[in-house]
C-alpha cells in the first residue's frame, strides 16, 4: 500500500447519520482511552456559530434521563466557574423570564436543602444590601418591615428562640410554628426614639435587647396584648 498523506474527503450528513445509527444498533461506546484523546484534541477549540445554534436546536424538546443528569452533576463536582464565564451567563438570561415552574414549593425546598449548613457571612450580606442589590428601589419599605427583614432581626430572633429551647414560654410546647413576641412592642420602641433609618435602629439598645423577646407558640401570642394592632394601644 503507497504511504504518504492522504486528504481526506469530508462526509456528508447521509454518512455521518448512518455511522450513528449503526454504533447505536450495536450497542458500540468509545473507550476511556479514545474519550481522553477526544478532550485533550478539544482544548483550546471554539465551536462556530453555527455549530452552535445546530446544537441547540437539535435539543429542544428533549431532557435528560436521571442517569445522564448525575453523569452531568459527577463530571462538574469541583469545577469553578471563571469570572468571565459567569459574566456571560448573566448577561444571557438578562431580559429573560424565568423558567416555568422555577419557584414551587418542591424547587424552594430544594433550594434550602442545597443550602443548609451554608449561611451567609454578614460580609456578604452587607455587600448585598441597599444600592448593591439589584431589587433596590432606593428605600421604599417602611422601617420597621426593613428592619425585620433584615439580618440584625432575624439573629436577635435567633438567639431568643435558641435561648427558650424552642419552647413556649406560656403553654410550654416545644416545636411547631413559634413566634418572637416583643413584651415592649417593636412599633412602640420605634415611636419612642423616633427611629426613622437604620444606622438609628442599629444604634437603639433596646431595640435589639434579648430581655425584651420570649417565645410564644402562635395561640398564646395570639392571646397577648401586643398582638398586631393591639401594640397601638400599649402604654410604658
Amino acid at each position: 500500500m503507497p504511504t504518504g498523506i492522504y486528504k481526506r474527503q469530508p462526509m456528508s450528513e447521509e454518512h455521518k447519520q448512518a455511522i450513528s445509527n449503526a454504533h447505536k444498533r450495536s450497542g458500540f461506546m468509545p473507550s476511556l482511552k479514545c474519550l481522553e484523546l477526544s478532550r485533550l484534541a478539544s482544548i483550546g477549540r471554539k465551536h462556530s456559530q453555527e455549530a452552535i445554534e445546530k446544537n441547540r436546536i437539535s435539543h429542544l424538546g428533549k431532557k435528560a434521563s436521571e442517569e445522564t443528569k448525575k453523569k452531568m452533576s459527577l463530571t462538574r463536582k469541583g469545577r469553578k466557574l471563571t469570572k468571565e464565564w459567569c459574566a456571560a451567563i448573566s448577561l444571557g438570561n438578562k431580559g429573560r423570564p424565568a423558567p416555568a415552574g422555577c419557584l414551587t414549593k418542591d424547587y424552594r425546598e430544594r433550594m434550602s436543602l442545597i443550602k443548609m449548613g451554608h449561611p451567609t457571612s454578614q460580609e456578604t450580606r452587607i455587600k448585598l444590601s441597599k444600592e448593591n442589590c439589584h431589587l433596590w428601589k432606593g428605600g421604599i419599605t417602611p422601617i420597621s418591615r426593613a428592619l425585620r427583614n433584615g439580618w440584625e432581626y432575624r439573629a436577635w430572633r435567633n438567639s431568643i428562640l435558641e435561648r427558650d429551647n424552642y419552647i413556649c414560654q406560656e403553654c410550654s410546647i416545644r416545636g411547631g410554628s413559634l413566634h418572637v413576641d416583643h413584651i415592649k412592642p417593636f412599633s412602640f420602641i420605634l415611636k419612642k426614639y423616633q427611629i426613622k433609618t437604620f444606622e438609628q435602629a442599629l444604634g437603639c439598645q433596646e431595640l435589639w435587647e434579648t430581655q425584651n423577646g420570649r417565645t410564644l407558640c402562635v395561640p398564646c401570642h395570639k392571646k397577648t396584648n401586643t398582638w398586631q394592632t393591639k401594640a397601638n394601644l400599649y402604654e410604658e
